[in-house]
């Protein structure tokens, strides 16, 4: 007779130690293991090794670390994109017109609406529940499209970074250069992307996307901050203006990309279950058919 997984009934397996693991559920039977004889306090002996947190409670100590650490992060955020929103309308206060003052919202207001707006898109449409299906046909277009204009903007702000600091940003070629490397770039990233999360589950291709485009800015601002520091020292009014623009689109990409990346840490949990019960059913499915 197969002995089976009180649990989850699916067939158990040896493992090299002999005892009896449920494929599913990953652990050692409580009720297969073999006892182990107790350690003596204050052996000095060679075996005497520090006793080890079990297996189930160094789990519940990860899952509850991480569960704070995403809100932690969360709160972060907010407050970082709260302040950079305050020093924006401060600095229009002191250096804008005296009729808006402090509290005219203005241009920081749609731009963070529509900043807001790019993620919820960039999430909603790829969908936040069945995370294990695969993206296709609308779903897939829309985070696609957000991805690609966040990689434009940093192609763009690489191309003006690297074009002052070899002194190419004055020459007429440049700037009929620099569009027509905009519009190509977002037809690549779209066909790359395509092709790099085709055959990804939703949650899978958000999370490839995330990581894709975090990476991304924090090259751009490698080669902008660099670059920004020996163009300044040349003088000039105008000295690091390019520069400065790709050290900005390189932090307002990162910053975007994180709102998605801090959601994802929430859906994780979700996701994982979802998986976890994919596979069961399929061993399950399995164990049926070759009975």
């Amino acid at each position: 007779m197969i002995a089976r997984c009180p649990g989850c009934n699916v067939p158990l397996t040896r493992d090299k130690a002999g005892e009896n693991v449920c494929p599913a559920c990953g652990d050692p039977l409580e009720s297969q293991r073999t006892p182990r004889p107790p350690r003596a306090i204050g052996n000095d002996s060679e075996d005497n090794v520090p006793i080890e947190l079990p297996n189930t409670t160094r789990r519940r100590v990860v899952r509850v670390s991480f569960y704070i650490l995403r809100w932690v992060l969360l709160v972060l955020y907010v407050c970082v994109v709260l302040s950079l929103f305050c020093i924006g309308l401060a600095l229009r206060g002191i250096f804008g017109h005296e009729s808006q003052g402090i509290l005219g919202l203005g241009s920081h207001a749609i731009a963070m609406v529509l900043i807001v707006a790019c993620q919820a898109v960039f999430l909603l449409t790829a969908g936040t529940v069945n995370l294990c299906k695969p993206i296709r046909g609308w779903r897939l277009c829309f985070p696609l499209v957000c991805a690609a204009f966040m990689m434009t903007m940093l192609v763009a702000g690489l191309w003006l970074a690297v074009g002052e600091l070899l002194r190419w940003h004055k020459a007429d070629w440049f700037v009929r250069a620099f569009w027509v490397a905009v519009a190509w770039n977002w037809v690549f990233w779209l066909v790359m992307f395509a092709i790099f999360i085709s055959k990804s589950s939703r949650y899978d291709a958000v999370r490839r996307l995330t990581t894709s485009i975090i990476c991304g800015s924090l090259l751009e601002l490698l080669v902008s901050i660099p670059a920004h520091l020996i163009v300044s020292r040349r003088g000039g009014c105008f000295a690091g203006m390019h520069t400065g623009l790709g050290i900005i689109a390189g932090i307002l990409v990162l910053l975007w990309a994180f709102g998605p990346g801090i959601i994802l840490l929430f859906l994780r949990d979700a996701y994982v279950k979802e998986s976890r019960k994919r596979f069961i059913g399929a061993v399950r499915r399995n164990v049926r058919n070759s009975g």
